[in-house]
């Protein structure tokens, strides 16, 4: 999992990692970057679908 959330854009990668790994609340990581809750639930939904993408593309190649 690590290589697909070094890949995301660093936008990306730090909202994702205060969300699931902080265990920190939209509004925590608004405050704390300076932006919008709905940027952060945007940044959220973008990060999870390149995360689902770049993961099941591993899967697949590992299957093959």
């Amino acid at each position: 999992i690590s290589f697909a959330v070094d890949s995301l854009k660093d936008k990306y990668k730090t909202v994702f990692f205060f969300f699931y790994m902080e265990g920190l609340s939209q509004q925590e990581i608004a405050e704390i970057t300076n932006s919008t809750e709905k940027s952060v639930e945007g940044i959220l939904t973008r990060s999870r679908s390149q995360m689902r993408d770049l993961l099941k593309n591993y899967y697949n190649e590992m299957k093959d």
